[in-house]
């Protein structure tokens, strides 16, 4: 399994799947082991991944990043 920037060639990493089903609404999980959500349907999650994602390349705080993938009237550029 190749490992992500920063992570030990040592260490055994287990990745389950990132997206899951809770009732009729879907959410995401992150590396920092919070779910994201609810959405009403996998590729709204799957889009906020995205948000969120930019949101940590970006340096915001974790909990900025959460606000920024739950937006879901998010606007691609120069979201603040």
């Amino acid at each position: 399994m190749q490992n992500r920037k920063g992570e030990s060639q040592r260490k055994s990493w287990y990745r389950s799947e990132r997206y899951f089903r809770s009732g009729n609404n879907w959410y995401f999980a992150t590396r920092e082991k919070w779910d994201i959500g609810p959405f009403k349907a996998r590729e709204e999650a799957e889009l906020a991944v995205s948000r969120y994602l930019k949101a940590i390349q970006e340096r915001k705080p974790h909990s900025v990043a959460r606000k920024h993938a739950l937006l879901h009237d998010y606007e691609p550029f120069g979201y603040e």
